[in-house]
């Protein structure tokens, strides 16, 4: 689509001025004339901190399995356990020492005293459990939406210590992973991408923001305007919700931080368009 030499309004949105919600998910008013004839927006640029949390309550938890029992030849009675991390900012290092704390405090809790250490291996990117002491073998298990990905497992799945009698240990499956998420998908109600095959027609924009710092500004730009407008569906709606989603399309939770969005609204122009259309292909005919 062509759009040069038209006008085209431009909003800025900060969510501090929002109607309702939160920074990742609210209503805004914008103030447009109900008889404008707009039929294409654009996200034109957004500023946002990387203020969510590497651990969250949307990747904190998962099961451990262990008996109750650390005398030989008393049969065992299997606990179950949800280890939750705290909520924060983690590194591979940072985070091995507090699961450490969490899963001997687990231990603990029925007198197993099972004590556990849990080695980063950098060459890797993987970790080293190891649980010592006890007559059994614990088992890790991973929910949907759990810590599976932190720890570098596989979710809805179940992972035995094994090795020698009260030393056994497990491997993470895969390298592990302390991106929260790789792309923020940015969402407006009044966008329709019409023409999209699948996924979800709302979506304005993709940013990548993996390669970003924890407490780093994300800044996006739009560098091509016909490619990255989208249809709008009700332009005399003053009343717009705005949400950025993470890869799992959840809402994303900023800690209580602004972001800032500018869009621009304007009409396509079919007629220029088709001149343009025509001028290339005369000019190629003549090349030829």
């Amino acid at each position: 689509m062509s759009t040069f030499g038209l006008s085209k309004p431009t909003f800025y949105i900060d969510s501090a001025d929002r109607l309702s919600g939160t920074s990742g998910n609210f209503e805004y008013k914008l103030n447009m004339q109900h008889d404008n004839n707009w039929d294409q927006m654009v996200l034109s640029s957004s500023s946002f901190p990387k203020s969510y949390f590497t651990v969250g309550p949307y990747n904190n938890t998962f099961e451990l399995y262990e008996d109750n029992s650390v005398i030989s030849n008393v049969p065992a009675t299997y606990q179950t356990y949800e280890v939750t991390i705290p909520n924060g900012f983690y590194n591979a290092y940072d985070f091995a020492y507090t699961l450490k704390e969490l899963l001997d405090a687990k231990s603990a809790v029925y007198g197993n005293y099972r004590a556990y250490e849990i080695d980063f291996l950098p060459k890797t990117f993987k970790f080293d459990i190891i649980g010592s002491g006890g007559s059994y073998v614990p088992r890790l298990y991973f929910r949907d939406n759990s810590a599976n990905l932190i720890l570098g497992f596989l979710k809805l799945t179940s992972y035995a210590l094994s090795g020698v009698t009260f030393s056994e240990e497990v491997i993470s499956a895969i390298s592990v992973n302390f991106q929260f998420t790789n792309f923020i998908s940015v969402k407006c109600s009044i966008s329709s991408d019409i023409g999209k095959i699948g996924g979800d027609i709302t979506v304005l924009a993709k940013i990548p923001v993996q390669n970003y710092q924890d407490g780093a500004n994300i800044e996006y730009t739009m560098n091509n305007l016909d490619v990255l407008s989208k249809n709008i569906s009700k332009a005399t709606t003053s009343i717009v919700r705005f949400s950025l989603h993470d890869d799992e399309d959840r809402i994303i939770d900023f800690n209580e931080q602004d972001i800032q969005l500018v869009i621009m609204l304007y009409r396509h122009n079919p007629y220029f368009e088709m001149a343009y259309g025509s001028l290339y292909a005369e000019n190629v005919r003549k090349l030829i």
